[in-house]
């Protein structure tokens, strides 16, 4: 049996699909998840550990076309992977799993803000 698909039309919803992705309904959207991003970055800086400041200070979030990161390292704190995913390590102040930590409590309201329209 041999079932033959023909599909019309393609080019009409990718043009409607582009005038969403940069619409003013994206750009709200972006922006609410952009907010949203420097909420739980500072909350992930809360629960950062510190002994020189320098993984606090490299807490950042990025925009990359549609993608919105929050993003701790760099030159400066090269070693934040370790800080972050070693529980065993004792921190005096702050504690590992500290960007997951807050993006886990702002889960909810992470979603609202990429749901916005």
């Amino acid at each position: 049996m041999k079932i033959d698909i023909v599909m019309t039309g393609v080019e009409e919803v990718t043009a409607n699909f582009s005038s969403l992705v940069s619409g003013p309904a994206e750009k709200k959207r972006m922006q609410a998840m952009y907010t949203q991003a420097q909420r739980t970055l500072r909350k992930a800086i809360g629960y950062t550990p510190v002994q020189t400041g320098a993984l606090r200070g490299s807490g950042q979030v990025v925009v990359q076309g549609t993608d919105i990161y929050i993003m701790f390292g760099g030159p400066a704190a090269s070693y934040a992977p370790y800080v972050h995913e070693i529980l065993s390590n004792v921190h005096p102040i702050g504690q590992a799993k500290f960007l997951e930590r807050a993006v886990a409590e702002d889960a909810a309201a992470i979603i609202k803000s990429a749901t916005i329209i």
